[in-house]
């Protein structure tokens, strides 16, 4: 479930992060000529440059779907970004609360006492993930945060 909100999670912010920054970078431009990613794109000359950039990420959608679909993403930021937030507390939390960095390194303890070495081997392999989530985290909600005062501010 871990691994699935993380890709779920990645995708989301990917996609975020590159609306945000093709739309700074069309800002910073001026006028930037239409992108010509999709026949869509091309066929959409006097579209917004946001659905252009949507249309350009979602291949084979016409702009108005993609016009849309901007509300409903928009609407998922705040609970994305409060999930998110709650995942950075409970993975920094003490040994008492489970899901933590330092309970799993806690179970790793016990088991490596108790010589129970395939159980230390998934447990270092569980704890190595979650190290690297909680890495990928405050990225995530910069993004989020950043997205949700641009492009959902609108």
């Amino acid at each position: 479930m871990l691994k699935g909100l993380l890709a779920t999670g990645a995708a989301g912010a990917l996609v975020v992060g590159a609306a945000v920054a093709g739309s700074a970078a069309q800002a910073t431009s001026g006028n930037a000529p239409a992108r010509a990613t999709t026949s869509a794109a091309t066929s959409a000359s006097s579209a917004s440059t946001d659905d252009e950039l949507l249309t350009a990420l979602d291949s084979g959608s016409d702009a108005t779907s993609a016009a849309t679909r901007i509300p409903a993403r928009c609407a998922k930021v705040p609970t994305a970004i409060q999930r998110t937030k709650d995942l950075e507390k409970r993975l920094a939390a003490n040994a008492s609360t489970p899901g933590s960095l330092a309970y799993l390194q806690h179970r790793i303890d016990a088991a490596r006492s108790g010589h129970k070495d395939e159980l230390v081997t998934r447990l270092q392999k569980r704890l190595e993930f979650r190290m690297q989530l909680a890495q990928f985290l405050p990225q995530r909600l910069a993004l989020l945060q950043k997205a949700q005062t641009t492009i959902c501010a609108r």
